[in-house]
Protein backbone atom coordinates (compact mmCIF):
# COMPACT_ATOMS: atom_id res chain seq x y z
CA UNK A 1 0.00 0.00 0.00
CA UNK A 2 1.22 3.02 -1.02
CA UNK A 3 1.64 6.05 1.81
CA UNK A 4 -0.37 8.36 -0.08
CA UNK A 5 -3.57 5.79 0.31
CA UNK A 6 -6.32 6.43 2.21
CA UNK A 7 -9.62 4.09 3.06
CA UNK A 8 -12.88 5.51 2.93
CA UNK A 9 -16.16 3.74 3.71
CA UNK A 10 -19.44 4.70 1.85
CA UNK A 11 -22.62 4.16 3.25
CA UNK A 12 -25.74 4.32 0.93
CA UNK A 13 -29.16 3.40 1.61
CA UNK A 14 -32.39 4.83 0.17
CA UNK A 15 -35.98 5.76 0.32
CA UNK A 16 -37.03 1.94 -0.80
CA UNK A 17 -36.05 0.81 2.59
CA UNK A 18 -34.80 -2.64 0.96
CA UNK A 19 -31.31 -2.46 2.66
CA UNK A 20 -28.23 -1.03 3.06
CA UNK A 21 -25.35 -0.70 0.99
CA UNK A 22 -21.47 -0.29 1.82
CA UNK A 23 -18.60 0.16 -0.07
CA UNK A 24 -15.05 0.57 1.00
CA UNK A 25 -12.82 2.01 -1.52
CA UNK A 26 -9.29 3.15 -1.87
CA UNK A 27 -8.31 6.81 -2.57
CA UNK A 28 -4.59 7.72 -3.76
CA UNK A 29 -3.24 10.45 -5.86
CA UNK A 30 -3.47 11.85 -8.24
CA UNK A 31 -7.13 11.02 -7.85
CA UNK A 32 -7.10 7.06 -8.17
CA UNK A 33 -10.23 5.51 -6.78
CA UNK A 34 -10.42 1.67 -6.34
CA UNK A 35 -13.43 0.01 -4.91
CA UNK A 36 -11.97 -3.01 -2.58
CA UNK A 37 -15.14 -4.20 -1.20
CA UNK A 38 -18.73 -3.98 -1.24
CA UNK A 39 -21.62 -5.95 0.48
CA UNK A 40 -25.41 -5.14 0.66
CA UNK A 41 -27.59 -5.49 4.07
CA UNK A 42 -31.26 -6.44 3.41
CA UNK A 43 -33.04 -4.20 5.63
CA UNK A 44 -34.55 -6.03 8.89
CA UNK A 45 -38.07 -5.75 8.79
CA UNK A 46 -38.57 -4.41 11.96
CA UNK A 47 -36.66 -1.45 11.38
CA UNK A 48 -38.32 -0.99 7.95
CA UNK A 49 -40.93 -0.71 9.53
CA UNK A 50 -40.12 1.84 11.93
CA UNK A 51 -39.05 3.93 8.68
CA UNK A 52 -41.56 3.55 7.21
CA UNK A 53 -43.74 5.09 9.72
CA UNK A 54 -41.54 8.20 9.96
CA UNK A 55 -42.13 8.80 6.56
CA UNK A 56 -45.51 10.17 7.17
CA UNK A 57 -46.85 12.33 10.49
CA UNK A 58 -47.34 10.45 13.49
CA UNK A 59 -47.08 10.74 17.31
CA UNK A 60 -44.01 10.65 19.61
CA UNK A 61 -41.82 11.15 15.94
CA UNK A 62 -38.42 12.44 17.34
CA UNK A 63 -37.97 10.07 19.72
CA UNK A 64 -39.15 7.11 17.34
CA UNK A 65 -36.88 8.66 14.78
CA UNK A 66 -34.16 8.84 17.47
CA UNK A 67 -34.57 5.17 18.08
CA UNK A 68 -34.54 4.21 14.73
CA UNK A 69 -31.64 6.50 13.93
CA UNK A 70 -29.85 4.27 16.22
CA UNK A 71 -30.64 1.15 15.34
CA UNK A 72 -29.64 2.15 11.92
CA UNK A 73 -26.24 3.07 13.14
CA UNK A 74 -26.40 -0.50 14.57
CA UNK A 75 -26.99 -2.15 11.60
CA UNK A 76 -24.32 0.01 9.90
CA UNK A 77 -21.87 -1.03 12.40
CA UNK A 78 -22.36 -4.82 12.30
CA UNK A 79 -22.32 -4.32 8.16
CA UNK A 80 -18.59 -2.30 8.15
CA UNK A 81 -17.42 -4.96 10.53
CA UNK A 82 -18.36 -7.61 8.36
CA UNK A 83 -17.15 -6.21 5.16
CA UNK A 84 -13.95 -5.52 6.57
CA UNK A 85 -13.43 -8.72 8.04
CA UNK A 86 -14.16 -10.48 4.26
CA UNK A 87 -11.38 -7.80 3.01
CA UNK A 88 -8.91 -8.62 5.83
CA UNK A 89 -9.13 -4.85 6.52
CA UNK A 90 -8.53 -3.81 10.10
CA UNK A 91 -10.97 -0.75 10.91
CA UNK A 92 -8.19 1.41 12.16
CA UNK A 93 -6.87 1.75 8.58
CA UNK A 94 -10.08 3.31 7.70
CA UNK A 95 -10.08 7.35 7.67
CA UNK A 96 -13.92 7.59 7.31
CA UNK A 97 -17.22 6.68 7.03
CA UNK A 98 -19.28 8.96 4.95
CA UNK A 99 -23.16 8.82 5.18
CA UNK A 100 -26.32 10.91 4.24
CA UNK A 101 -27.95 8.47 6.64
CA UNK A 102 -31.44 7.48 6.14
CA UNK A 103 -34.18 9.96 4.78
CA UNK A 104 -37.41 10.07 6.61
CA UNK A 105 -38.83 12.93 4.89
CA UNK A 106 -38.26 14.61 1.72
CA UNK A 107 -39.85 17.67 0.30
CA UNK A 108 -37.65 19.47 -1.80
CA UNK A 109 -40.27 22.16 -2.99
CA UNK A 110 -40.79 22.56 0.72
CA UNK A 111 -36.83 23.67 0.84
CA UNK A 112 -36.14 20.46 3.45
CA UNK A 113 -35.22 17.08 3.76
CA UNK A 114 -34.48 14.89 6.82
CA UNK A 115 -32.29 12.22 7.36
CA UNK A 116 -31.40 10.22 10.52
CA UNK A 117 -29.09 7.86 11.32
CA UNK A 118 -26.95 8.45 14.75
CA UNK A 119 -23.76 9.37 13.48
CA UNK A 120 -21.85 9.98 16.41
CA UNK A 121 -22.96 6.07 17.00
CA UNK A 122 -21.81 4.80 14.27
CA UNK A 123 -18.23 6.42 15.04
CA UNK A 124 -18.92 5.35 18.52
CA UNK A 125 -19.33 1.37 17.41
CA UNK A 126 -16.34 1.67 14.48
CA UNK A 127 -14.18 3.50 15.84
CA UNK A 128 -14.05 5.89 12.77
CA UNK A 129 -14.81 8.69 12.05
CA UNK A 130 -18.24 9.46 10.49
CA UNK A 131 -19.47 12.39 8.09
CA UNK A 132 -22.53 12.57 8.14
CA UNK A 133 -23.57 15.29 5.31
CA UNK A 134 -27.19 14.37 4.86
CA UNK A 135 -28.00 18.40 6.22
CA UNK A 136 -24.94 19.60 4.19
CA UNK A 137 -26.27 17.82 0.97
CA UNK A 138 -29.94 19.89 1.04
CA UNK A 139 -28.31 23.05 2.39
CA UNK A 140 -25.74 23.54 -0.68
CA UNK A 141 -27.65 21.67 -2.92
CA UNK A 142 -27.23 18.47 -4.96
CA UNK A 143 -25.73 20.45 -7.78
CA UNK A 144 -23.15 21.61 -5.94
CA UNK A 145 -21.75 18.69 -4.64
CA UNK A 146 -21.24 16.98 -7.89
CA UNK A 147 -19.90 19.74 -8.92
CA UNK A 148 -17.41 19.52 -5.96
CA UNK A 149 -16.13 15.89 -6.72
CA UNK A 150 -15.76 16.96 -10.08
CA UNK A 151 -13.68 19.30 -9.15
CA UNK A 152 -11.37 17.12 -6.75
CA UNK A 153 -11.36 14.61 -9.82
CA UNK A 154 -9.86 16.94 -12.21
CA UNK A 155 -7.62 18.57 -10.20
CA UNK A 156 -3.67 18.99 -11.78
Amino acid sequence: MQPAEQLHIGIMSGTSLDGIDIAVCSFSEPRQVRLLGALYIPMDARLREQLLALCSPGDDELRRSALAGMAWARSVADGIRQVLQQLGIDGSRVSSIGSHGQTVRHHPDLGFSLQIGAPALLAELTGIPTLFWGVLWTAIGLVACWFAVRRWLRRA
